[in-house]
């Protein structure tokens, strides 16, 4: 029967010997390195933890000092505290014998010699506030006073100044307003007046219907597009627009013509005069 045995190097299991190499070099360094590998990272785990806990131990002691040093001084102030407190006991006690003996003092001087001594024990009546103090107070209070009459009355006068600027600028676009309404009626009346004159010069034009001369330089002549529709019969068939309607001979047929002349001043008359003669002069030639 074959036995189990580790090998020497990387302590596999092998069979079939009691010792030695299991025969493979590489696979048994790599498992050597693996095996180094592994120890040393437990190794290192190890130290991880023994450091950790080192730590952990450093401050639960530090922890536990300061805890003590705060008991301590808890425990001093609370000490410091009631000695204090009974340090004041035993000066109220100590007050309230003084006031029993002073009140008891008082009644015996009193049954002895009446109410006038009784008072004279008591001594003079201390004032809660001195005169320079209250003097002091009023002083201060005046000031504020003032300071708070003085702030009211800039105030006010912002406020004036506020209102009066508001109606300035109120004024001044009302008076541009105005201006502005003035000369766009002067231009209206211009425009009225210059209309009104050329009426009345074709008025007066058409009322002496005379011949009218032109003037020969006609590049100062004004150019005006004049555009006619009227109606004629046609001498000769035209080609219609639409090709499925054929043209008749002799069919009225509407005709605009645009004709362009240049003139000065020309009454509607004898404008209307040239433009007849010209559209017969185009149309029937």
């Amino acid at each position: 029967m074959l036995q189990h045995f580790y090998c020497d190097i990387c302590t596999f299991i092998l069979r079939g010997g009691n010792s030695g190499c299991c025969f493979n070099l590489e696979l048994c360094e790599k498992r050597y390195k693996r095996r180094e590998e592994d120890q040393k990272q437990l190794d290192d785990k190890e130290d991880d933890a023994e450091e950790r806990r080192k730590i952990r131990d450093d401050k639960r002691v530090h922890n536990e000092r300061l805890i003590a040093d705060a008991k301590k001084l808890r425990d001093g102030r609370e000490a410091a505290a009631a000695k204090i407190l009974a340090d004041k006991k035993a000066a109220h006690k100590k007050k309230k014998i003084t006031d029993d003996e002073r009140r008891a003092e008082k009644k015996k001087r009193k049954l002895e010699f009446g109410d006038s001594a009784a008072k004279k024990t008591r001594g003079p009546v201390k004032r809660k506030t001195s005169s320079k103090k209250v003097a002091e107070m009023r002083i201060r209070v005046e000031k504020k006073v003032e300071e708070m009459r003085i702030r009211e009355e800039k105030k006010v006068e912002e406020e004036k100044i506020r209102e009066e600027k508001k109606v300035a600028e109120k004024k001044i676009r009302e008076e541009k307003k105005r201006k502005r309404a003035e000369e766009i009626r002067d231009e209206i009346k211009a425009v009225r007046k210059i209309r009104d004159e050329k009426t009345a010069v074709e008025s007066a034009a058409k009322k002496t219907r005379g011949p009218i001369k032109r003037k020969r330089n006609r590049a100062k002549g004004k150019k005006r597009k004049v555009k006619i529709s009227y109606t004629t019969r046609s001498r000769v068939s035209r080609a219609p627009y639409n090709k499925k309607k054929k043209a008749r001979k002799g069919k009225i047929t509407k005709i605009k013509a645009e004709i362009v002349l240049r003139t000065d001043d020309i009454c509607s008359s004898a404008l209307g005069r040239i433009v007849d003669e010209a559209i017969e002069s185009r149309a029937f030639q």
